[in-house]
C-alpha cells in the first residue's frame, strides 16, 4: 500500500492524547469545527505553504496537542555522511607515566622524603634505606676496584720491563689478561651496586635512597619510618597526571569505521563538560567474548578534572570515503512506513511524512543521504505517535 493524498480530520472539541497499549501509542483528536483555532495553534512557515491544503500524508496537530504527546520538533542538523561511532570505557594511566617503586633489596626504612601529592621529577629521592645487602654490595665493589688498579699497577710494571726486553712476552700478556679480568669484575661489581640503587663513590655506606623513574605526582606511600621492608613490596607510586588514557570497546561493526588519529568527544562520569581525546591504538583483533576491539584515546588532563578509574562514553565523528557533510537527525526521527525510512517534516498546520535515503549512523544520529535539508524541523521525540496516526488515517481512508 502506498501513501495517498489524504486529509486526516481531527474530531472532537478539545485536543485528546490517549496513551495506548502501555505507552506504544497514541490517539491524535480535533474537531474540524475549531480549524481556524488549531491553525492558530501552530508555528507559522512559508505563506505558500501556510494557505495550502492539507495533502499526501498530511498530519494536523496543535501545539498543545503536541505538547499532550509529548512529541519534541527539532531543526535538523548537520554532520559528516560516515556518521558517528558512539562506544563507553573508563579512565586508565599510560604505560609510561606511572612508577612503581620497590625496595629492591630488603632492608629497613631510615627517612621519608616525599609524601602524598608531592610533585617530583625523574631521579628524586622518595626514601633512604638501611640495607645490610647494600653493604656487603658496597665492600664487593671495593674489593674489586682494589683489585683493578692492582692488577693495572702489575701491567704497567710488565709493560715497562718488557719494552726493556728484561721480560718475555708471555708475561706481559699475562699480566694484560689478569687486568682485563679485574677491570670487569670491578665493573660488574659497579652495575650491581647500581641496581640496588645505591651509590658507588667509594665508601661503605649501608644506605640505600629510593628514587622515582617518572615525573609526576607521588599517588601511594605505602611505608613508615623505621619500617622493615621486602624487595618486592611497592614502597611509593609516582604518576603524571596530565595525561589519561580512555580505554574503550568498539562495536565489530563500526571497526573498518574508525582510525588511528581521529578526534574524539567524551563525557566523563561526574566531570561537568565533555573531553576532548585523539585515538591512538586500535587492536588489530576482536575479543570474542565482547565482539569489540580496544582503542586507547589520549586526553589532556592539565586542568586536572580527570581521575583514573571514571567511567566514559565517547563519540566518534566519521566523515566517511567522501568526507561530505548531510543533514543528520537522531535515530528516534527515523520511522518505517511500509518498508520506507521517512521523517514527519513539521509545517504550519502539522507535519508531512518526508521518504529519506538514509547513512551508516550510530545509536544516537542518523545521516540523511537524500531527503531532507538542513534546517528543516522534524519530529525527534515520540514521532511513532505521529506514525500510529497516519496508519489509522490511511485505514479509515480506505474503508
Amino acid at each position: 500500500m502506498t501513501i495517498d493524498r489524504k486529509m486526516l480530520a481531527l474530531i472532537g472539541g478539545a485536543a485528546i492524547i490517549a496513551l495506548v497499549g502501555g505507552g506504544a501509542g497514541y490517539v491524535l483528536r480535533g474537531d474540524a469545527a475549531h480549524s481556524d483555532e488549531a491553525a492558530q495553534g501552530v508555528e507559522t512557515g512559508g505563506d505558500a505553504e501556510a494557505e495550502a491544503a492539507p495533502g499526501e500524508g498530511t498530519i494536523m496537530v496543535t501545539e498543545a496537542q503536541l505538547r499532550t504527546a509529548g512529541i519534541v520538533v527539532a531543526a535538523v542538523g548537520e554532520g559528516f555522511a560516515g556518521g558517528e561511532v558512539t562506544t563507553a570505557g573508563v579512565l586508565v594511566p599510560p604505560t609510561q607515566s606511572v612508577g612503581h617503586v620497590t625496595a629492591r633489596t630488603s632492608g629497613v626504612v631510615v627517612r621519608i622524603l616525599r609524601q602524598l601529592g608531592d610533585r617530583v621529577a625523574v631521579g628524586d629521592a622518595l626514601a633512604v634505606i638501611d640495607s645490610r645487602e647494600v653493604a656487603e654490595a658496597q665492600g664487593a665493589s671495593a674489593r674489586a676496584r682494589r683489585a683493578a688498579e692492582a692488577a693495572r699497577t702489575v701491567l704497567a710494571r710488565e709493560e715497562s720491563l718488557f719494552r726493556q726486553r728484561v721480560t718475555a712476552r708471555q708475561e706481559y700478556e699475562a699480566a694484560q689478561a689478569a687486568y682485563d679480568a679485574a677491570r670487569i669484575d670491578a665493573q660488574q661489581a659497579e652495575q650491581a651496586l647500581r641496581a640496588l640503587g645505591a651509590g658507588t663513590g667509594g665508601g661503605t655506606t649501608r644506605l640505600m635512597t629510593l628514587r622515582s623513574p617518572v615525573a609526576g605526582e607521588v599517588t601511594s606511600v605505602t611505608v613508615t619510618p623505621g619500617e622493615y621492608v621486602p624487595p618486592e613490596r611497592e614502597l611509593f607510586q609516582v604518576a603524571d597526571p596530565r595525561t589519561v588514557w580512555a580505554e574503550l570497546m568498539i562495536p565489530a561493526r563500526d571497526i573498518q569505521r574508525v582510525r588511528v588519529g581521529q578526534t574524539m568527544m567524551l563525557s566523563v562520569q561526574g566531570s561537568d563538560h565533555p573531553h576532548t581525546g585523539r585515538i591512538r591504538f586500535l587492536s588489530p583483533a576482536v575479543d570474542p567474548a565482547t565482539g569489540a576491539a580496544k582503542a586507547i584515546a589520549t586526553i589532556d588532563n592539565r586542568d586536572g578534572d580527570l581521575r583514573v578509574g571514571q567511567n566514559v562514553s565517547a563519540r566518534v565523528t566519521t566523515p566517511g570515503s567522501d568526507g561530505q557533510r548531510v543533514p543528520v537527525v537522531p535515530r528516534s526521527a527515523i520511522q518505517e512506513v511500509e518498508g520506507r525510512s521517512v521523517v514527519f517534516v513539521r509545517t504550519p498546520r502539522g507535519f508531512v511524512v518526508r521518504p529519506v535515503t538514509v547513512g551508516t549512523g550510530s545509536d544516537s544520529a542518523v545521516p540523511i543521504i537524500s531527503g531532507l535539508r538542513v534546517g528543516e524541523r522534524v519530529a525527534t521525540v515520540n514521532a511513532f505517535v505521529l506514525k500510529a496516526e497516519l496508519g489509522k488515517a490511511e485505514a479509515e481512508h480506505d474503508h
